[in-house]
């Protein structure tokens, strides 16, 4: 039942029960918010198979467990904006659907946890949340979220997940301006998240428009949102992670869906990744284009492919050397991808001997090709080059 009732009061909540005689640990209520209404801290509210069309406020301290998420469905139609369920700290949602499925544009939140310390301290498990807008018009639309953590930060508690084994799943509709969908968004607080075995799906009709569709982002100085073994596609970008030092950290197995993985240049780091080295350890010729071999030796003025054998994302590049170029001389060395130049790329100029470029992401798909190009200027007398591109 995901609940020991030996230390906590339970109360039940059922379909055709009456909330005037319903009492905690006795008669079940015929609604899940009645019931919220009569909990404390350390209750749970355990509800039978049934729709409920409410929106919920989960106290302190207080979960919900349904009695599975195929047959416990919380729905809304929204027709003005709406958070379906918002989190308060040390709260629980446990296998429940959360539906939305709007008829007109409005700014709709699946679960929201704003509540100080609700971003770190509450936990949401074997949910599914779902989000469908295609009955609305396709030129208007505004913001949707499947969960969006904007709670102030306290102590990160590493022990502790907000998610579990959750579905998001957006489809999303809308080209206005402001339209945008993100299946879970970390921002307006240095808050952290940890999500484990979970997917986070954006799909987008209606066009591209002005309006983004991202799977994962955060998007705020100082937050973090790890992912360990979850799967992320969005239209746009599966993943994002903007604003200064945000940091998004994808660790076991974590997968970006799209073909090829799609970080649309938007730069995050990784907390777990592999390099490649590519190298001169003589002098690059100068005044000339030129490739760099991948492990040691010299350049050669013929192109040389290393294949990606599976989908990957290069996260950045950096360029270390004995000598550097010197004078006002630059030297440039830029991934390639099957042949074109990407946006991964890292100058040395005059005296600098090292320099590394992480603010955008390159993605591949199995079969592409990768090889990195250096154009190093006249007169240059760089020497003893190694190029590392980081994957993630």
């Amino acid at each position: 039942m995901g609940y020991e009732t030996r230390f906590r009061n339970v109360l039940l909540v059922e379909k055709g029960a009456d909330n005037a005689r319903a009492q905690r640990s006795g008669a079940p209520f015929s609604t899940i918010t009645a019931a919220l209404a009569a909990a404390t801290a350390g209750d749970v509210v355990h509800v039978m198979p049934g729709t409920y069309p409410e929106s919920l406020a989960i106290g302190a301290g207080v979960s919900v467990v349904g009695a599975s998420r195929e047959s416990v469905i919380i729905l809304q139609s929204p027709v003005a904006a709406v958070d379906v369920v918002t989190l308060g700290n040390n709260s629980a949602l446990e296998s429940v659907t959360v539906r939305l499925v709007p008829t007109v544009a409005a700014a709709i939140r699946g679960i929201v946890a704003s509540a100080a310390g609700s971003a770190e301290n509450a936990r949401v498990r074997d949910v599914r949340v779902e989000i469908d807008e295609t009955a609305i018009a396709a030129v208007s639309g505004t913001a949707a979220t499947g969960i969006h953590a904007t709670a102030a930060a306290v102590a990160a508690n590493t022990s502790k997940w907000l998610l579990e084994n959750v579905d998001v799943y957006v489809l999303g509709k809308g080209t206005a301006a402001g339209a945008a969908k993100r299946a879970i968004l970390v921002n307006t607080a240095a808050c952290t998240v940890r999500a484990r075995n979970c997917s986070f799906t954006i799909e987008h009709t209606g066009g591209a428009g002005v309006s983004t569709s991202i799977g994962a982002e955060v998007s705020f100085a100082g937050a973090l949102l790890e992912l360990s073994a979850c799967i992320c596609k969005g239209r746009d970008a599966d993943v994002s992670a903007t604003s200064g030092p945000t940091t998004l950290l994808l660790s076991d197995g974590t997968r970006l869906a799209s073909d090829p993985p799609n970080a649309n240049g938007l730069g995050y780091t990784t907390s777990t990744s592999s390099n490649d080295l590519f190298c001169d350890a003589g002098a690059p010729a100068a005044g000339v284009v030129s490739y760099l071999r991948p492990g040691t030796g010299t350049s050669s003025k013929a192109e040389i492919f290393v294949e990606a054998g599976a989908a990957k994302v290069a996260r950045y590049i950096a360029a270390d050397a004995i000598t550097a170029p010197g004078g006002k001389v630059d030297a440039i060395f830029t991934l390639q991808q099957n042949g074109k130049d990407t946006a991964l790329t890292v100058t040395l100029s005059g005296a600098d001997k090292s320099e590394t470029f992480a603010t955008k992401s390159v993605g591949y798909k199995d079969g592409d090709t990768y090889s990195v190009e250096c154009d190093n200027g006249a007169k240059s007398v760089l020497s003893d080059v190694r190029v590392t591109i980081g994957w993630g």
